[in-house]
C-alpha cells in the first residue's frame, strides 16, 4: 500500500476509505468531508477510532496521533478512555463561574 501524501489528501474528492498504512485511513464522505480514522485492535476487539478532521489536522499530525494511540492499545490500554479521562480532568478544573479553580497539587501562580 502506498502512503498518502499531503497533496493527495487535499485533492481527494471521491468518497471512500484511503489507507496510509499502519491502520491509518482517510475517510472521504459524499459531502466532501474528510476525517482521519485509526483501525486498530483495542483489548482484543477491532475498533475504528476517529482521529480528527483533515481540515484541522495535517497528515503528519494524524500519523503522530495514530502512532501514540497504537502504542497505548499495544500496551493493553484504550486510547479513547485516555482521551475521555483527559477531558474530565480538564473540565474538573473549571468552577461554576467559568473560572479555573486551583486543583490540589497545582503550584502554578505561587507557592502552595
Amino acid at each position: 500500500m502506498l502512503k498518502l501524501s499531503a497533496r493527495r489528501v487535499e485533492t481527494l474528492k471521491e468518497p471512500g476509505f484511503y489507507g496510509d498504512g499502519e491502520g491509518l485511513y482517510l475517510a472521504v464522505k459524499k459531502s466532501g468531508a474528510k476525517s482521519w480514522i485509526l483501525r486498530t485492535v483495542v483489548l482484543g476487539n477491532r475498533r475504528d477510532l476517529g482521529v480528527g478532521s483533515s481540515n484541522l489536522m495535517s497528515l503528519a499530525e494524524a500519523r503522530n496521533k495514530a502512532r501514540d494511540w497504537r502504542k497505548v492499545a499495544r500496551e493493553g490500554g484504550d486510547p479513547l478512555a485516555n482521551r475521555k479521562v483527559k477531558t474530565i480532568i480538564c473540565l474538573s478544573g473549571i468552577g461554576p463561574t467559568g473560572r479555573v479553580r486551583r486543583i490540589a497539587g497545582d503550584t502554578a501562580g505561587g507557592a502552595a
